[in-house]
């Protein structure tokens, strides 16, 4: 019965552990730059590799973007 009041006792302090900044940048202004970058990138592969450019993947690659800042908005703190 100890072991189960102690460990009910420490559940809310691992509540309390700050998240980093940005898991994989240093701030969010990095992420968003590093997204803009990923989608020219994927705008520039479709224009080379597809005549004429096809629709859904520009569509693709603009839903890529929404949810690439998304993530970068939500995960980084500043």
């Amino acid at each position: 019965m100890r072991k189960i009041m102690l460990l009910i006792l420490f559940m809310p302090l691992q509540t309390l552990a700050t998240p980093p900044e940005c898991p994989l940048y240093a701030t969010t202004h990095d992420c968003l730059q590093s997204v803009e970058e990923n989608y020219k990138s994927y705008i520039d592969f479709i224009d080379q590799e597809y005549n004429p450019p096809k629709e859904e993947l520009i569509e693709a690659a603009n839903t890529i973007k929404k949810y690439e800042t998304l993530a970068c908005q939500k995960t980084c703190l500043n």
